[in-house]
């Protein structure tokens, strides 16, 4: 699975389910008011299911998972360690 492919799966994600009109993938979703903690909590639920992964609590903790860029790194890493 391509990096680049995961960022537009994830960004088209949120963009459709929060009615939101850009996302930088660099920017942190929570500072950029993307996402809120009820929010962040479905899209872990909706990125662990449509990856078929599961993260950590580590992971969880991991500031990079509050970018598109770092959370789409992390799940390519997940996806191809299955491989």
């Amino acid at each position: 699975m391509v990096l680049a492919s995961i960022i537009e799966r994830l960004i088209v994600h949120l963009m459709k389910e929060l009615s939101v009109q850009e996302i930088d993938p660099k920017k942190d979703l929570f500072s950029s008011g993307v996402l809120d903690s009820y929010t962040a909590l479905e899209f872990i639920l909706f990125v662990e299911g449509e990856f078929e992964i599961q993260f950590t609590q580590d992971e969880l903790t991991n500031r990079e998972i509050s970018r598109v860029e770092g959370l789409a790194k992390m799940i390519h890493d997940k996806v191809k360690a299955k491989e």
